[in-house]
């Protein structure tokens, strides 16, 4: 399980099906404490929470069924690692994001931000969309910052291992920078 939203889902699916006996396999942190909070015990996180490290880090052989629940938007990362490791996996798309509405003044307002966060790469996607990539950007984690140097932000900050306390670090970092120039 790669989010927390999809952990929320993945629970209420089990709680439905009289809560059969499930291994589970988590992302990081946040998702993990969703599940556990959930009733479902989590039997493996990876050393980095990122799905490109869970789909080589799993310590399983390739011969088993998994059922991946993820956003609609998930990229296929974790599903294609898992399938060249041998196992049949069968992706189930749990919740989708969408862009909020804007209006022109919250659009122009977004515009005079001094820096930008993000926590996912549709995130990203919809901001240079709307309003380009000249805004300092502070990101979660890895994919996000991958997705932000890819959209063409120049100066692009987030920690090694994705978290909170890494994206407040990554925040400052930018502010710092911004403040140097």
């Amino acid at each position: 399980v790669t989010s927390p939203e999809a952990a929320s889902v993945l629970l209420d699916g089990w709680q439905e099906a009289g809560e059969p006996a499930l291994k589970c396999v988590s992302v990081g942190s946040s998702t993990t404490k969703v599940l556990e909070e959930g009733g479902l015990k989590v039997v493996f996180e990876p050393s980095k929470a990122t799905a490109k490290t869970l789909g080589a880090e799993l310590p399983l052989d390739g011969n088993g069924k998994v059922l991946y629940p993820a956003s609609a938007l998930a990229q296929e990362t974790l599903q294609n690692a898992l399938e060249g490791r041998g196992f049949e996996v069968t992706r189930l798309n749990t919740y989708n994001t969408v862009p909020a509405s804007w209006d022109d003044t919250t659009t122009e307002l977004a515009k005079t931000v001094d820096v930008v966060t993000f926590a996912s790469p549709s995130a990203v996607k919809v901001w240079s969309q709307r309003c380009g990539t000249g805004t300092p950007v502070a990101c979660i984690g890895e994919t996000s910052g991958e997705a932000s140097v890819k959209a063409g932000f120049g100066t692009v900050k987030y920690p090694d291992a994705p978290g909170m306390e890494g994206w407040v670090e990554a925040v400052l970092e930018v502010i710092k920078a911004d403040a140097c120039v």
